[in-house]
């Protein structure tokens, strides 16, 4: 399987996807989150605000070429916080930590190593959360992209029907 980078400045991380087996059980730990995240008061504003900043001109520009100003990535960034604040961190962190737990690096380094995982973001604390975002996204994508095509063709060929032999 191809590694998939994220580069952050002069900071390139690299990662695996899970097996699928572990894949679709961790995608569900994560829908449950989010669907928590989204259903909470205020979360549809936030979204909505977030939306809004992404699809204006500059910043959609800004984004393309990765030039996001301090003050766009600031206000971005408190719109999210916004969003997960409410969230049960041991459930963050059991999340993120499963991420990190499959093939995810710095460089040549493995991030589940603890030490190098402590040691690389003690360096670069900023990168922690996009990181772990980005590698949970990219493990349990997969399963929710396709679910339309495989639910229309679930349910029409789920009745029973008898067949004439």
């Amino acid at each position: 399987m191809d590694m998939l980078t994220l580069t952050i400045k002069d900071r390139t991380y690299g990662m695996r996807k899970m097996p699928p087996i572990k894949g679709a059980a961790f995608g569900l730990k994560v829908a449950n989150l989010v669907s928590k995240v989204l259903s909470a008061d205020g979360a549809l504003p936030v979204l909505q605000n977030i939306q809004k900043r992404f699809t204006s001109k500059d910043v959609a520009e800004d984004v393309q070429k990765q030039e996001l100003d301090d003050k766009q990535a600031g206000t971005l960034g408190q719109l999210i916080i916004s969003l997960i604040a409410n969230v049960d961190p041991k459930v963050v962190d059991e999340i993120f930590r499963e991420a990190f737990s499959w093939e995810v690096y710095y460089g040549s380094k493995r991030l589940s190593n603890e030490p190098v995982f402590e040691e690389h973001f003690q360096q670069f604390p900023g990168d922690l959360y996009i990181v772990a975002i980005w590698a949970t996204y990219n493990h349990v994508k997969d399963f929710f992209t396709g679910l339309g095509d495989g639910l229309q063709a679930f349910m029409t060929n789920s009745e029973s029907k008898t067949r004439k032999q």
